[in-house]
């Protein structure tokens, strides 16, 4: 009887502080960052430099966060579990004296990335079509003052023609769901599934690879200080945008909501941009990638710890015990 109630007693705190710490730290961190996962994407899904999407924005601060609650509800679901999951990988993958070679590693941020890539793709679908609903709105409108004006235009890569569209585009979030579902049914929620998964398990391989990497040289016999862990995590997270941008805009031109007219698959999206457009457009976005995945790290780091830590005072608590 003692024991088990010792082990329920290490094993369920565990489990609610994976699950309150994560999602917690995902909501902060998205509302923090998700400026520039908006500008990202505004540059991904059209040709518009940097100071053109601050223009389009700039009436309203708000605009900056159009599709950012759908993004925190996957971002919730998936940080909730991510380190939960990484580290139940880890133990399975250790080896008889427990500890978890370099290559185990991979394996382990691989099973990772194809996990907690089920909860995101929906969201990320919403979150496309969301931005991309706004964008439409603001070239129609660009378009008939520059017809005033006889000013040239610039036309984004996937095409807007607002006469594909039964209703006015919409970007709230109800109201985007049902225009997926009504418009592409419920596949139009799973648009892109296998380049997210890809992209998804190659950003937990090189971030977590990286990072146990630099571990490994900064001190392999001891946990980070609080400075070493966020010099470790930029330089992971510059590692994972390096590598995985090309995926990134790739996976954005999939999940746009007319990309069956533009390209077959992933495969052909990329070598339409590479032909069409020039190698750099595959790094569109990079910057302000790098500020989200960056910042991205060190708040759900910080916030994980944090609220990792009041979580287990909390659970050490006994209102009810006797004095």
């Amino acid at each position: 009887m003692g024991n088990k109630g010792t082990t329920s007693a290490n094993v369920e705190p565990n489990l609610v502080t994976a699950v309150i710490a994560g999602s917690s730290a995902a909501i902060v961190q998205t509302l923090v960052t998700y400026p520039f996962e908006f500008i990202k994407t505004c540059r991904q899904l059209q040709k518009a430099n940097a100071g053109a999407i601050f223009q389009i924005a700039e009436s309203h601060g708000r605009d900056f966060f159009i599709g950012c609650n759908g993004l925190a509800i996957g971002n919730a679901l998936k940080a909730s579990s991510r380190f939960f999951i990484f580290n139940s990988t880890s133990k399975f993958m250790a080896n008889d004296s427990g500890s978890t070679t370099a290559p185990r590693v991979v394996v382990a941020g691989l099973m990772t990335g194809f996990i907690e890539s089920l909860f995101v793709i929906p969201f990320e679908n919403i979150k496309t079509t969301s931005i991309q609903n706004f964008l439409i709105l603001q070239n129609r409108s660009k378009e008939i003052s520059d017809a005033v004006m006889k000013a040239k235009g610039t036309l984004p890569p996937p095409s807007t023609d607002l006469r594909s569209n039964k209703s006015p585009p919409q970007y709230l979030f109800l109201k985007v769901c049902r225009e997926i579902y009504n418009t592409r049914g419920l596949r139009g929620f799973t648009q892109g599934s296998s380049i997210t998964v890809l992209r998804q398990i190659m950003n937990s391989m090189v971030w977590f690879s990286t990072y146990n990497g630099l571990k490994t040289i900064i001190d392999p016999l001891h946990d980070l200080d609080a400075v070493y862990s966020l010099f470790a995590g930029f330089l992971s997270s510059a590692a994972v945008v390096a590598i995985t941008q090309p995926i990134d805009v790739v996976k954005t031109r999939i999940q746009a909501k007319d990309y069956s007219k533009h390209y077959k698959d992933s495969f052909t999206c990329l070598f339409k941009i590479f032909v069409n457009e020039g190698i750099a457009t595959l790094w569109s976005g990079w910057l302000p990638r790098l500020f989200k995945v960056s910042l991205s790290g060190t708040i759900t780091l910080a916030s994980y710890q944090a609220v990792e830590n009041t979580v287990n005072l909390a659970l050490k608590e006994n209102p009810f015990a006797a004095e």
